[in-house]
């Protein structure tokens, strides 16, 4: 395999140079074969463990022999290029080595040369991030010759070579031609080289030289039709021994519709040499400790979260009606933060289960109905269990040589933890590595009656820091309803490491065809089924919401309904609560009707699309608070039958 590669590399590398270089251009030592040689000893592939998890399940095999030899063979992925400036130094773009983001599966970096020789890369000895360059030792090796910095400027219009890993297919010389200089983008601090053609993925890092082999810059980056380089006298006028990170960082937030923080300066001086990993574990720390503590600033600056935060009136006076996770987002036209209304997608499991899943800006929205037969206990054994189900209903596929495979299983997470939001609702947090794209899965998810729902996320593994901070803000702004059968509400409160908050020790009786006797400590419930029909897949939802409840923002349980699942027959009662002074008049309009009796809270029977229903106000209700009663039967019904129904209920539920 290694010689496959240098055979291939050295080919390129003569096809291009003696298809372009004319007799006379290049000093007289030095003939062609002699120039394919310098390229060879001084430039080198950077490189990384490829990394094949072994954990995943596909559908079908990978089909690896659809993949070129030389990649399918090859125990690393070539990511950029360097070269040597001195025996034992080398140069390459900072952007290559990521120090902004630092990667959790790719943690070690390499050189590679024709020989198929792999070297780590060792300490830093300079470094810019803006001028984009870092040159380092490796260890372990030496190179047999070097390439030196040209110190006259470039000129407009001479002809160039750049020397680049393109797509991994080894080291080539491009000829081009200088077209000019061209301003950096942030400041127009200094002047890249402007050149083409355009260099091409794995050049980075690569340098650009002249015809008689000095270096004029090294490649940074390209658009459409051209390749611009760090010039050297950037790298020149660094100081040795010193690593430079300026940024200006622009954050936001997925649920803060349109809007941006101002830019927050990120610096970084180090002293050098230091190892790599050392110097991109400091930066991957500051760097959390700086979005924690500016996205505090821009939560602060646009007016705060919901439901503190500015708009928010309206959201904690209104309830969501879903019977599916949803989410509490601000508007930016009016600043005013709304309930989502999630069109979600489902996907049959079999067996009666499904998942309902929305992904709204790289989020995904789920709501897992657990498989007929299978406990809550089955289904949350353990986060790989939960997880596969998951993939039952929801399709992840790897693109592989040009195929799509389905991935079934992502085996076991490698972190676990949970997280308690405001709210005391216990969200448990599984992480998965997904190496082959050096991603992370990220799913939060809470135990429901029947099932779960939850927040899945594929970020990258350098930016899993931060979007477990985002995560845990999105579940702060969740609202996550408990709708189940009363078997399956039965299933979940026998494992109290399931139930949390007030329905940890909720109680719950019944007999099909009998009685019916649910307790919290917010609510009682009693009645028999001559009165609504009792059967293990009677369904019942405790709707809890936030509102404001002595000025302080609470979950809490605003909505209980039951109904029969052969008849469109069911109950509800609801927790109106007084509307502020500042909400709009049709708020205050709705308080006077319930206050005043007015339909349909006055005890009068109607026919509505098929079905009877009445309502009133519970005894229970107070100024503070107004107690709806409401029933819904199929058919007609006389209201002597209606009223009758209506005073059992009265005394079959109790608020506390």
């Amino acid at each position: 395999m290694g010689k496959h590669r240098v055979t291939y590399r050295i080919a390129s590398v003569a096809l291009v140079l003696a298809g372009c270089i004319t007799p006379g251009t290049v000093d007289e030592s030095r003939d062609r074969a002699a120039l394919i040689t310098l390229i060879n000893q001084t430039c080198f592939e950077i490189v990384v463990p490829r990394l094949e998890p072994t954990q995943l399940q596909y559908e079908r095999d990978l089909p690896w022999e659809q993949l070129p030899f030389h990649i399918r063979n090859d125990e690393f992925t070539s990511i950029g290029t360097a070269f040597a400036v001195a025996p034992d130094r080398f140069v390459t773009a900072a952007h290559v080595f990521e120090f902004e983001t630092s990667s959790l599966l790719y943690t070690e970096y390499f050189i590679r040369d024709t020989a198929g020789g792999v070297y780590p890369v060792t300490d830093l000895l300079r470094f810019h991030n803006e001028k984009d360059f870092v040159e380092f030792t490796v260890k372990g090796f030496q190179a047999p010759a070097h390439l030196e910095f040209r110190s006259e400027p470039y000129i407009t219009n001479e002809t160039v070579y750049q020397v680049g890993n393109i797509y991994g297919q080894g080291i080539v010389a491009v000829p081009g031609t200088v077209l000019g200089s061209w301003a950096e983008p942030r400041n127009g601090a200094w002047n890249l080289i402007k050149s083409s053609p355009p260099n091409d993925r794995g050049s980075s890092g690569g340098p650009l030289i002249d015809e008689n082999m000095k270096v004029l810059g090294v490649l940074a980056l390209k658009d459409d039709n051209f390749s611009y380089s760090i010039p050297v006298a950037e790298i020149v006028a660094t100081p040795e021994h010193k690593g430079f990170l300026d940024q200006e960082l622009v954050y936001g937030f997925e649920l803060l519709i349109g809007e941006r923080s101002d830019p927050f300066p990120f610096t970084w001086e180090f002293e050098l040499p230091i190892g790599i990993e050392a110097v991109k574990s400091r930066i991957k720390a500051d760097h959390s400790a700086h979005y924690d503590r500016n996205m505090t600033e821009f939560f602060s600056d646009v007016g705060g979260l919901f439901p503190d935060g500015e708009g928010a009136l309206e959201a904690l006076h209104d309830s969501a009606s879903s019977v599916g996770i949803q989410v509490v987002y601000r508007n930016e036209d009016d600043k005013t933060w709304y309930f989502s209304s999630l069109d979600k997608d489902r996907g049959s499991m079999g067996d009666g289960g499904h998942v309902d899943y929305a992904t709204i800006s790289g989020t995904t929205y789920f709501d897992l109905q657990q498989p007929d037969g299978t406990s809550l206990k089955e289904l949350t054994a353990s986060p790989k269990s939960l997880m596969d189900t998951l993939l039952r209903g929801i399709t992840f596929n790897r693109e592989f040589a040009g195929d799509e495979i389905r991935v079934i299983s992502f085996g076991d997470p490698v972190r676990t933890t949970t997280y308690l939001d405001r709210y005391d609702r216990k969200w448990y947090v599984n992480v998965w590595n997904i190496d082959y794209s050096d991603q992370v899965c990220i799913m939060m998810w809470l135990p429901l009656p029947g099932g779960a729902s939850g927040l899945l996320r594929f970020p990258s593994t350098a930016a899993l820091d931060v979007w477990l901070y985002d995560l845990e803000v999105i579940a702060n702004l969740a609202y996550v309803p408990y709708t189940a059968s009363l078997a399956e509400w039965d299933d979940y409160l026998q494992h109290p490491d399931s139930a949390d908050g007030p329905y940890a020790g909720m109680r719950l009786v019944y007999q099909e065809d009998g009685e019916l006797a649910v307790a919290s400590e917010e609510f009682s419930l009693q009645f028999d089924s001559s009165f609504l029909e009792v059967k293990d897949d009677t369904m019942m939802m405790l709707a809890r919401d936030f509102y404001l409840n002595d000025d302080r923002a609470v979950w809490g349980l605003r909505k209980i309904i039951l109904s029969e699942s052969r008849r469109d027959n069911y109950i509800v009662s609801y927790k109106f609560l007084p509307p502020a002074e500042a909400l709009p008049e049709d708020y205050h309009a709705e308080w006077d009707d319930l206050r005043n009796d007015r339909h349909p809270y006055n005890a009068a029977a109607y026919a509505i699309e098929g079905r009877t229903g009445i309502g009133t106000k519970h005894p229970q209700s107070s100024g503070d608070r107004v107690l709806s009663l409401y029933l819904g039967f199929e058919g007609d019904h006389p209201q002597a039958v209606m009223e009758e129904r209506l005073e059992v209920f009265k005394g079959a539920l109790v608020w506390k």
